[in-house]
């Protein structure tokens, strides 16, 4: 029997996808127009900034663009934090 994935986990396995396909955690930025410190924060924190949860971003879309369907919006922002800002 597989041990149930949490949310953190599947969000830090989609941003590890992310910068896998970047290159590099600092081309991962470029992409997103971020530095490689901000994404490293959101990495450390298990979410994406509250910026992408209101609306005014959307990061998430780039980022699935790169990682393909590997992986879902809900990955990456799961309903139950889309509250949490």
């Amino acid at each position: 029997m597989g041990k149930k994935m949490t949310v953190r986990s599947r969000f830090g396995r989609a941003m590890n996808a992310f910068v896998e396909r970047a290159g590099s955690l600092a081309a991962a930025g470029r992409r997103l127009g971020r530095t490689a410190p901000a994404l490293r924060k959101w990495m450390a924190s298990g979410r994406m900034p509250r910026t992408e949860y209101t609306g005014e971003t959307r990061y998430v879309e780039k980022i699935l663009k790169l990682v393909g369907d590997e992986f879902t919006r809900d990955d990456l922002l799961p309903k139950d934090r889309k509250n949490q800002g």
